[in-house]
């Protein structure tokens, strides 16, 4: 059911404009679509985001990746969350 009228033109480039935000190291955007979810990953610094993606079927390099889940995204959040702080604490 789609709640708004964007489309995924409409948040192509969200997961970029996050990298603009001071501070922020590593940017995650999770869109559903349909029967899946995509997932944005982005990074401004040596974190290789790329690691991610490819360990879950996706691909990309390593400040900008992205992976596409055939599952909704209440069971794809805390999974990428999860990813993402375990390489984060391991040094990536």
């Amino acid at each position: 059911m789609r709640l708004n009228s964007a489309t995924g033109e409409d948040t192509e480039d969200i997961a970029d404009h996050m990298m603009r935000t001071k501070g922020v190291k590593v940017g995650i955007f999770l869109r559903e679509d349909q029967n899946e979810t995509k997932v944005s990953l982005r990074s401004n610094t040596d974190f290789d985001v790329s690691k991610i993606a490819m360990e879950l079927g996706g691909g990309g390099h390593k400040r900008a990746a992205g992976i596409n889940i055939k599952k909704p995204l209440s069971e794809v959040k805390d999974l990428i969350i999860s990813k993402v702080v375990e390489e984060y604490r391991k040094g990536n």
